[in-house]
């Protein structure tokens, strides 16, 4: 039997969606025993399984030094999906810039050190009445920081860098969605609608969240952003608000270290998920 650890953390909010339990069963039908183990938990012999799944760490952006260590120290001959170099890659937000330079199409943004005076150059740049900073490196919503025009005096300096953008109202009516692939191919996706007088679109914040059945457009381009960083996920989520075409374009995230799959939302998407993990321990 082959034995797969499936990572999380040690407190995970009741409100998100943590369905990775779903494919217990559906693995062990294929003489694979999958067990969760908690991340950081220094007591794990990590040595004694064969496969080591990265799923709802959900903690480790608060410990980044920390679960770069983990990551970097685990058995070399122990596989991890998704892999080493996919994993270092994807927990700076700084990524999205370099899609851009690719051709892809993300919200307007800077990448600037948080003070009133770099935020009033955001607000002149971007010719809007509102913004918005994000952590770099950070997971949900997290650090977030919305600065009206006239209350520049609510700005939390910040000497590292963040990421700044325009706020988008599109996210707090037409939401956004959520497009997951497995060994590349589309499985599913989901619309995340925030509830009324809120921006956040996590389940933790109240979003309605719904299963969606994207345009071949919509698939064709997340799967292509999917390619230009990496042919090799096991798991991805591409994440997408409406651009100014009101179009699925601009690209909010590409989690491809801990998203949640939402595999409770499509009735064959833990078998789907089940078989892209099949595939990859049996075959590699």
């Amino acid at each position: 039997m082959i034995k797969l650890a499936i990572l999380t953390c040690s407190e995970i909010d009741v409100n998100a969606c943590n369905d990775d339990n779903l494919i217990i069963p559906l693995l062990k039908s294929q003489e694979i025993e999958a067990v969760f183990q908690i991340w950081d938990d220094l007591t794990v012999d990590w040595s004694s399984f064969d496969c080591i799944l990265i799923r709802s760490t959900w903690d480790y952006t608060e410990k980044i030094e920390q679960f770069k260590s983990f990551i970097n120290k685990l058995p070399r001959e122990v596989k991890l999906f998704n892999a080493h170099e996919i994993v270092m890659n994807n927990f700076n937000k700084s990524y999205l810039f370099d899609l851009e330079e690719r051709g892809f199409e993300i919200v307007p943004s800077l990448k600037s050190k948080v003070s009133q005076d770099t935020i009033e150059e955001a607000f002149t740049k971007f010719q809007s009445d509102k913004i918005i900073i994000k952590p770099l490196i950070g997971a949900g919503a997290s650090g977030i920081q919305v600065i009206e025009k006239d209350n520049l005096n609510a700005v939390v300096e910040n000497n590292n860098e963040e990421l700044i953008q325009p706020f988008q109202d599109s996210i707090s009516t037409d939401g956004e969605v959520s497009l997951i692939f497995f060994n590349g191919d589309f499985s599913h996706a989901i619309l995340k609608v925030p509830k009324k007088n809120e921006f956040r679109s996590q389940e933790e914040f109240g979003s309605k969240i719904t299963p969606l059945s994207p345009d071949s457009q919509t698939i064709n381009y997340s799967k292509k952003v999917l390619e230009s960083i990496t042919t090799d996920s096991l798991f991805a989520r591409v994440d997408l608000l409406k651009n100014e075409e009101n179009e699925w374009r601009y690209i909010g995230e590409v989690e491809l270290i801990e998203p949640a799959l939402y595999l409770s939302f499509d009735k064959d998407s833990a078998q789907r998920f089940c078989n892209a993990i099949v595939k990859r321990v049996k075959s590699e």
